[in-house]
């Protein structure tokens, strides 16, 4: 797989596999108390790597689920085990105890890890979206941003949402990135058009900074306007520290709408953080899903997650984590392609989602000599 790159100084980003992690159509045996996943966030923690990501329950009530790879296994790995209940061999463990009927954040998802500073002492976070509604299907109370700070090993609900400047309280914001940079917290997340309204193709992300991640947030900005229609980005420092990586993804189409905004990954890069797209090179396409020959990631990808490969025999390997919306099918006629391959149709969905990931090789830049200036 080649990437496309748009940029004008050669090949920068090369995707050399897309792999699969887990698919709701065929379910995640032996876990039976979820019927859905989505957005995974990556990060290292306690010497293992960590993937904390979204779960729906049989209520349809959404909250974060806790996945590890076996200890000294690299990313390399697909070995992903989730946390279970004590006692319990099919029962996967919720992050915290379901928010109670009323709260803000009654319904979790799209989840962000991040580490960063505040006065000094080292601070854990998992930034995430949240609704009032009982169920994560209604769309009638408003997405807000919150986030989970891990405390003597635990992780604990801030019980209020973010305030942030000039954000308007009846129309919602949704996937929250954050990276601690320079010593402040900065903030990438999705401005809403109507409440609960995220699947119309075309998005603004907004920006704002704060100095603890909780307060003081910064009048917003704009990091990507309607007409570029991104949906998410994330970003994480080069290799070598001289500089950052932007992944960017769209909304991927959950219902295969025709006429709807060109999906995938892309990537680009810049010598400093860029708080506008303007200051990221022109993104490169890097996974296609014109190249899905599956059927589970047809329906683009969004949530990404980034990190570099820590086996030392892939100094240059980036490794994307995303969530992706399978080749869209009605029900009905998915429970009889099962039937007929003698498999047990999966659940009644009007969508579903898979979880993978992309091994990325990131290639040097090339510049142009001045001499041919």
């Amino acid at each position: 797989m080649i990437s496309r790159d748009q940029t004008g100084s050669g090949q920068r980003f090369s995707c050399s596999a897309v792999t699969k992690l887990l698919d709701m159509r065929d379910g995640y045996a032996p876990i039976r108390n979820i019927l859905g996943m989505s957005d995974p966030s990556v990060a290292r923690v306690d010497g293992r790597w960590t993937m904390f990501i979204g779960g729906m329950g049989a209520a349809f009530r959404t909250n974060l689920l806790t996945a590890r790879l076996p200890e000294g296994d690299t990313l390399a790995s697909d070995r992903w085990e989730f946390e279970l209940v004590p006692g319990s061999r099919w029962r996967a463990q919720r992050l915290i105890p379901q928010p109670p009927r009323g709260s803000w954040n009654r319904c979790l998802h799209s989840v962000c890890h991040v580490r960063g500073r505040v006065d000094g002492v080292d601070v854990e976070r998992i930034y995430h979206a949240g609704r009032s509604a009982e169920t994560v299907l209604s769309t009638t109370s408003p997405y807000r941003i919150g986030f989970l700070e891990r405390r003597n090993g635990r992780w604990v609900a801030r019980p209020q949402p973010l305030e942030i400047a000039g954000l308007g309280t009846g129309k919602g914001v949704l996937e929250p990135k954050v990276e601690h940079v320079d010593g402040s917290w900065h903030l990438r997340y999705l401005a809403l058009t109507q409440p609960g309204d995220d699947k119309d193709g075309n998005h603004t992300i907004l920006y704002s900074r704060s100095a603890d991640g909780v307060t003081g947030w910064s009048e917003p900005t704009v990091f990507s306007d309607a007409s570029a229609g991104y949906y998410d980005s994330v970003a994480l420092p080069d290799r070598a520290g001289s500089g950052y990586l932007l992944a960017l993804t769209r909304d991927s189409n959950l219902f295969g709408k025709p006429n709807y905004p060109s999906q995938g990954l892309w990537l680009a890069d810049s010598a400093d953080y860029a708080t506008s797209l303007r200051g990221w090179s022109s993104p490169s396409l890097v996974v296609d899903p014109d190249d899905d020959r599956d059927g589970w990631y047809r329906g683009g990808m969004c949530s990404p997650s980034l990190q570099w490969s820590d086996d030392p025999d892939e100094p240059d390997v980036l490794y994307a984590f995303f969530v992706t919306a399978t080749e869209h099918c009605p029900w009905p006629a998915r429970a009889v392609r099962a039937l007929r391959a003698g498999h047990l149709p999966p659940v009644p969905s009007p969508f579903y989602f898979a979880v993978g990931k992309a091994r990325i090789e990131v290639h040097p830049r090339r510049t142009i000599p001045k001499s041919s200036l």
